[in-house]
């Protein structure tokens, strides 16, 4: 499996093969989810893009420093923040994308900026009320917990003020293609899932998958922007392809059996919300719902409410 080769600010870097390498975020760092690179040989492609420039940054110095080689191509595997706010650190090389993901960031992202830079003095208030909580907080994880999440928006609020959207120079509809002296690497969608349109790639020969937000490993999925039974599909489909390391944009690297969990957590989720909604529970009435077997031990717990109420709301 993976191995530690550098320890950054934002993220630590991890080979998974020869010339294939994962960013995984920290927790307190705000960059939120996970970036690849792959050395092609003659040149490096990076996989997403973190939450903010000073991550993106980070990560392209970083490369230079264990490379040596240029940046060519960066690849956004969908609209999400979290995966392209640091798209203008890349501003000189080809940004690559699905049709139409550039267009959902293109319609949702600049108001969404302008409202959050326009509101920085609300930021920096909700900062100070959380410094205030974790000053009385006695549990040692709920300190954690606080301290990563005033450390994060700390990271926000720095990156907000010269924030500037930047959209990919490139689209494709279904597959785009790039070819090294040492790597292939493909660049697919097969349609909406997580989101309206979810891009992955995919490294033949090392049979390694780079998959963004259609999994995540032991992390709960959010699927507020998504569609469960297009997802499952997608899930499905990628099951019968050659897969030996699965990288998500949340949690470490894991096994193609990743796929299957994450397909299984969907079933699980919609059967869930059935059953809620032959009793007449509304999304409302739906409190704080314990998390099932096998998923308790997985982070991001306070998702799997969401995530259900969300599916009510849709099946009402």
């Amino acid at each position: 499996m993976p191995n530690v080769i550098t320890e950054c600010q934002h993220f630590h870097i991890e080979q998974v093969l020869e010339g294939i390498y994962v960013a995984i975020v920290k927790e307190s760092s705000g960059a939120i989810a996970n970036v690849g690179f792959i050395d092609l040989g003659e040149s490096i492609l990076v996989f997403d893009s973190f939450n903010t420039q000073q991550a993106a940054q980070e990560l392209r110095d970083e490369i230079m420093k264990l490379t040596g080689k240029p940046i060519t191509h960066l690849l956004n595997s969908h609209w999400h923040g979290d995966h392209i706010r640091g798209n203008q650190v890349f501003h000189d090389v080809t940004i690559v994308s699905s049709k139409q993901t550039a267009q959902l960031m293109q319609e949702i992202h600049p108001a969404r900026i302008e409202r959050q830079q326009s509101d920085l003095e609300g930021l920096r208030s909700y900062i100070q009320s959380l410094e205030i909580q974790i000053q009385v907080l006695e549990d040692k994880q709920q300190k954690l917990q606080m301290s990563n999440q005033i450390s994060a928006l700390k990271q926000l609020e720095i990156s907000l003020p010269k924030l500037q959207l930047t959209l990919p120079t490139e689209t494709f509809d279904s597959t785009w293609e790039i070819e090294g002296s040492k790597h292939r690497a493909v660049f697919q969608t097969l349609g909406g899932g997580h989101t309206a349109s979810d891009s992955f790639l995919y490294i033949p020969d090392a049979k390694v998958i780079f998959i963004g937000d259609l999994v995540a490993v032991h992390n709960h999925m959010s699927i507020m922007d998504g569609n469960v039974s297009n997802w499952i599909a997608i899930l499905e489909q990628l099951q019968d392809w050659d897969i030996e390391y699965v990288i998500a944009g949340h949690g470490k690297p894991g096994g193609k059996d990743w796929i299957a969990k994450a397909a299984q957590y969907l079933r699980d989720l919609d059967e869930a919300a059935n059953v809620l909604k032959e009793q007449g529970v509304t999304p409302d009435q739906l409190g704080n719902v314990e998390v099932p077997e096998p998923y308790t031990n997985w982070d991001a717990g306070m998702v799997y409410t969401h995530n259900l109420k969300h599916l009510l709301s849709i099946h009402s």
